[in-house]
């Protein structure tokens, strides 16, 4: 689940897993990316 796509997820689930998604480069070893919360963040409030 991105930032394209948490609109769709978030109208057939209550909730989701973001896993790596999150991750700096999408790579789960490394430190989460704060500019990537935040733009999932404002997707899906959008």
């Amino acid at each position: 689940m991105t930032e394209d796509n948490v609109v769709a997820f978030l109208g057939a689930a209550d909730g989701i897993i973001v896993g790596s998604s999150l991750e700096v480069g999408g790579v789960c070893e490394n430190p989460v990316d704060v500019e990537r919360v935040r733009r999932l963040v404002a997707a899906a409030r959008a």
